[in-house]
């Protein structure tokens, strides 16, 4: 395994996460990678199954590294693991119940790789439940649109690597950490996501017709304005309606940032991209 997966946002999935390749798609717009134990003990014939009809996009997802087999990232080392070893990751996690993935999850975060277990996209999350950090990132996915089978894994690919949508994605990384603090139940978590990309869609509708605007009224300025220079010589004053239209362009990206909502601005970018 040539990544290095220490400090990369990682999501542990179970074999039926790939029951449809919507699910990871959507998955991968959120994490950094997904890592799937694929000798996990106790898998089922139907999830055998699973897993054989998705060869070809799991072997796709290893070779561009947005997958990895926790073989891969040593986590999961004992196919059984011990009463003790359960136990002790119940006594941390303050749970009664772990799960194979919340257990690798649990044992990839003690190796520095910032891993998230997540169940089925049909997983009941009580709304009346305090969200935990782990609560508030699934509960993010959601929000998230379900790219369709016939999006080319590539467009997601080339979503990921787009700089402006990466850094609209650590502001949403930081909100979800600083929300994941506050105590919240499930259902705020839910409203406060719907409310803040509801406050960015209007901001943005807002914002896109004063850019016009701007844009269209620069312009209409800078055009005669070099037209009239033009006819005069007069070459320092065109450098600055250049200028003026490039410094208009400035503005606007500077105005965006303040946006309200501007938080969930990668769960917008992502559903007006892939919805």
């Amino acid at each position: 395994m040539n990544k290095n997966y220490v400090g990369q946002f990682v999501g542990v999935v179970p074999p039926s996460a790939f029951a449809t390749q919507g699910y990871p798609k959507q998955l991968l717009l959120m994490f950094d990678s997904l890592a799937l134990d694929w000798g996990a003990a106790g898998m089922s014939l139907e999830d055998r199954k699973i897993i054989k009809d998705a060869t070809t996009d799991i072997n796709w997802l290893l070779k561009s590294e947005m997958l990895t087999l926790l073989s891969g990232l040593q986590a999961s080392n004992e196919l059984r693991p011990s009463a003790e070893a359960i136990q002790h990751a119940r006594n941390t996690l303050g749970v009664s119940q772990v799960t194979h993935e919340r257990f690798n999850a649990y044992l990839l975060r003690k190796k520095g790789i910032d891993a998230v277990p997540i169940m089925s996209p049909f997983e009941d999350l009580d709304i009346d439940s305090e969200a935990d950090r782990d609560a508030v990132i699934r509960l993010t996915i959601r929000s998230f649109p379900v790219p369709t089978d016939v999006t080319p894994w590539e467009a997601i690919a080339d979503f990921r690597s787009d700089k402006d949508a990466r850094d609209k994605f650590w502001s949403l990384k930081q909100w979800i950490n600083k929300v994941g603090k506050n105590g919240l139940k499930n259902y705020e978590v839910t409203d406060e996501l719907k409310n803040l990309l509801n406050e960015y869609n209007q901001s943005m509708s807002l914002h896109k017709l004063k850019n016009e605007m701007g844009v269209f009224e620069v312009l209409v300025t800078t055009t005669v304005s070099v037209a009239e220079d033009l006819v005069r010589f007069k070459w320092s004053n065109i450098a600055k309606s250049v200028f003026q239209v490039h410094k208009q362009g400035v503005k606007l990206l500077e105005d965006e940032r303040g946006l309200p909502g501007r938080d969930v601005a990668y769960i917008a970018r992502a559903i007006e991209r892939f919805k």
